[in-house]
């Protein structure tokens, strides 16, 4: 094989490789963008549960937090909460529990921290109010009184 066929070779095998990345890059941004990582899905998948299961569990994993400082393991989360995550490209959800301070009502937040954009949902008692500043970053939609869905912009 001479030197000439060799670089032909491997031009036609990096150019391929390039086209493959590129391909793999573009899916990767439409999951991200508009698949199933996407505000109105994940919207759809909330309004799944009754604003009453969402107020108890927040209230349960708050009440929990008091005494436990171990985050409530996913086999414990609540069917309406694990069908959420594991409809979900991703399997990077967590839980954290905000306990609340002079500036926080005490809420739950259960989110996706994505390459992208991060989501997820927070939850309080029905009084709890989430909201995003003038300058903000996060995208903010209430679904009932006290549950929020979230996502970066």
């Amino acid at each position: 094989m001479t030197a000439e066929r060799r670089k032909l070779i491997l031009r036609v095998v990096l150019g391929l490789a390039a086209v493959v990345a590129a391909a793999f890059l573009f899916v990767v941004l439409l999951v991200n963008f508009w698949g199933l990582n996407s505000f109105d899905k994940m919207t759809d998948r909330v309004k799944q549960a009754t604003p009453e299961q969402w107020h108890a569990w927040a209230a349960h994993a708050i009440e929990r937090s008091k005494t436990n400082s171990d985050p409530i393991p996913r086999s414990e989360w609540p069917n309406f909460a694990r069908r959420i995550t594991t409809t979900d490209a991703v399997d990077n959800w967590e839980l954290h529990v905000e306990r609340g301070d002079s500036n926080t009502a005490p809420h739950i937040m259960l989110f996706s921290l994505g390459g992208f954009q991060s989501i997820g949902v927070d939850v309080g008692s029905s009084s709890f109010v989430e909201s995003e500043g003038p300058e903000s970053s996060v995208a903010v939609k209430q679904i009932y009184p006290g549950v929020y869905v979230r996502r970066s912009r």
